[in-house]
Parts: C-alpha cells; structure tokens; sequence
C-alpha cells in the first residue's frame, strides 16, 4: 500500500524477491486519495511434474517409470524470438530411456512432429533432459493458452538399490522474458520423489533363536509365484537384475555367517521367499514365506513412514528384518519319494 502520494503518473514495477521471475512495469495514474487495488497482468509459464500420476513413486531396480511434464503456452506476440525450454533433472538413480519423449498440445488428436522439438541430455545417468520448442512463434503462438504435456520415460538404475533412498527428479521451464536483449527467466521447480526399498533375512535355529544358520539358500518371488532374476550389490545383498545384465546363480544368494541375506531395489508390494535349499541338519521350509512393503508419504511426495513383514503379521514403522526359523529332525517321506518305494518292496516281501 502506497499513501500520500500527489496526484498523477507512477512507475510500478513488481519485484518477486527470491525468484527468478521478473513482472513488466505498470504505469498507473493515480487520480484519487483512495484508489483502486492494482492487478499484475502479467502471467509467466510454470511447470507441474508428476510420476506415475502422482508427486511419488516406488519402483523395483529395472522397471521403466513415466515422467509428465505440464505446463501452458504462453503468448510471445511481440516478440522477435522466443525460447521456451522444459529442463529436467535427474537423479543418479534414473537413467533416462532414449526416444521415449512425447509432446502433446490440449486440442490436438495426434503428438507433436519430433522435428518440432529437439531433445537434449548431459549424461546417460545424472544431468540435465532438455526438451525444447523449436521455432515456438511458427510452431507453437497458435495455441496460446493451451495446454502442453510432454512425457517420457527413465529406467530405475543400480544406483537406486538402496533402502527408502529417495531419487528426487527436478523440472523447471525457461522462457524468454526481456525481447531486447534475449534474457530468459525459470519458473519455480516442480519435484517428485521415486523411492526403492528392500527387506533383511535373519535365519535362526527354531528352538534357539541365537544360533544363527548358513547356508540356507532362497528364491525370490513376485507375489504371483513368478521368479525375480538377482544380481549381487555385495557380499549378502541383492537386488533385481536388469535386463542388459546376467543374474547370479541360483546357490549364492543364501544366509552368510551370521544368519544373514538382504533384497534391496524393491518397490512397494507383496514378495514371496522360498526356501530351495536348507542349512546342513535342519528341515525345509514347507511353504514360500510372504513379505510384505508398505510406505506412506507426505502431502509434498517425499516418504514419511515404511515397513517389511510377513502377511498377517505386524512391525514397526522403519522395521525390515524378517526373521525366518529352521527346525531339526526329521522329515516324513514324500509321496512317490524313495521313501515309499522302500516301504512298498518291504511289504511286497512280506
């Protein structure tokens, strides 16, 4: 609020501390004691940024993510050039898919023409994505106001295998602001949050719970049955295997020394762990163990609590150990075993 000012003409000219976001200067005539409240006309792009539909995410080591990128196209009549630039940064963890990015503007049927925007990157991993609307008073003026979407796609990295790590992915847009000297201002960033997690193994002896066991050897699987190929981060840890690479073998991923196998790289879900081959002198498990992950996150996307535990079972927010017990002794034979085989020829001869 301004007062005492004497009648007539004012420079205006809004100043947005702590951004880089510049408003034109307004000329405003004051012809009054009390006058009017003024309006900035000005508007300036912004960008929203979801994952998945949402400001968050979890994903498994190998899994493909889509990113979209919305925001509205701004009005550069006037203007010699403009420059409008989506940017994005992405995380160690996310390696960015090539040719997976789709332009799409609000009224149209089909996706942007590819040679309408040029794509960039730094890095295969870590940097800047850049996707920006070539020649936008040809291609783009037409459609003031509308709204556009790009989205594309990045690939959860071995980078990621961490527990409850959070891959933040930053987006921004740079526009032309100042058609004299070609200046350019950046919107305030949009970011989500893509999170991976994992559970331990702490294999015991059923009737004395610090004796640990080794050797014990498991099968991860999805909570349809289906087999999770793995690829060792470490000794004892292990994590999804991606596509372009080997898995372990089948009779490493088993309990060390201390009783102890780790998963990492899962995303949110219910697992199954089977047991193929147990320690030396004790039984079998008889049935896959489920496991379940479950998180929950904070209005602005980042995690606020998460757990693993076994179906119908309960833990503490931020507990992952599962523990899993082995019992001695010994087993009955199994149907159409030796077993039976023996106690038919023994009866046969009796």
């Amino acid at each position: 609020t301004f007062t005492g000012l004497d009648f007539g003409y004012y420079v205006m000219s809004p100043d947005v501390a702590g951004t880089n976001v510049e408003r034109d200067a307004m000329l405003v005539n004051v012809i009054k004691q009390n006058e009017d409240t003024v309006i900035l006309k000005s508007v300036f792009p912004t960008v929203d940024k979801t994952v998945e539909n949402k400001n968050h995410a979890s994903a498994q080591v190998g899994d493909e993510v889509t990113f979209t990128l919305t925001s509205k196209l701004p009005d550069a009549a006037g203007c010699g050039a403009y420059i409008f630039k989506f940017k994005d940064e992405l995380s160690a963890g996310l390696t960015f898919v090539d040719s997976s990015v789709k332009v799409q503007i609000e009224g149209e049927q089909g996706p942007v023409d590819a040679q309408l925007y040029t794509v960039t990157k730094d890095t295969p991993k870590k940097g800047n994505l850049v996707i920006e609307l070539s020649d936008y008073l040809t291609n783009y003026q037409k459609y003031v106001g509308n709204k556009i979407t790009v989205t594309y796609k990045a690939l959860i990295n071995e980078d990621a295998a961490a527990l409850d790590k959070d891959n933040p992915n930053k987006a921004t847009v740079e526009y032309s602001n100042d058609p004299t000297t070609g200046g350019t201002g950046t919107s305030n960033p949009s970011i989500v949050h893509t999170y991976t997690f994992g559970f331990d193994i702490d294999k015991v002896d059923g009737s004395n719970k610090q004796t640990k066991l080794e050797g014990a050897v498991f099968e991860l699987q999805t909570e349809g049955g289906d087999k999770i190929s793995l690829a060792q981060v470490q000794d004892g840890v292990f994590r999804p295997a991606k596509k372009d690479e080997g898995p372990v073998a089948d009779d490493q991923v088993k309990t060390d020394s201390n009783g102890r196998l780790q998963f990492v790289g899962l995303k949110e879900g219910i697992y199954q762990l089977v047991e193929t081959v147990a320690p030396d002198g004790y039984n079998k498990l008889a049935k896959p163990i489920k496991v379940i992950i479950s998180a929950t996150y904070n209005d602005d996307g980042m995690l606020n609590t998460w757990k693993a535990y076994v179906e119908n079972g309960s833990a503490q927010d931020g507990t992952h150990v599962i523990e899993v017990q082995n019992n001695k002794g010994a087993l009955l034979p199994e149907t159409g075993g030796m077993g039976t085989v023996i106690f038919t020829i023994a009866g046969i001869a009796i």
